[in-house]
């Protein structure tokens, strides 16, 4: 059986809006500086370790995917 793609909204904590890519546990969005690659995660707590922030090569921008079951907050969280 093939996986299943869902696409789910982007709410950046600096008000910027974008679309992301869900398969299972790991989402692929385009950073906010329009990075040409998209920038990959799997879902983690919002505190949780440093091997679950993706850093943009291009920018430097810091996200982490948060799971829906796990957030406070809207679905993607990026740092400033």
């Amino acid at each position: 059986m093939s996986q299943i793609q869902h696409e789910i909204p982007i709410n950046f904590i600096d008000g910027e809006k974008g679309l992301a890519i869900r398969t299972g546990n790991n989402a692929a969005w385009i950073c906010v500086c329009n990075r040409r690659e998209p920038l990959l995660g799997f879902s983690d707590v919002l505190n949780g370790p440093e091997s679950s922030k993706i850093i943009c090569p291009n920018c430097g921008r810091t996200f982490r995917v948060v799971a829906e079951s796990k957030r406070k907050v809207p679905n993607f969280v990026h740092e400033l």
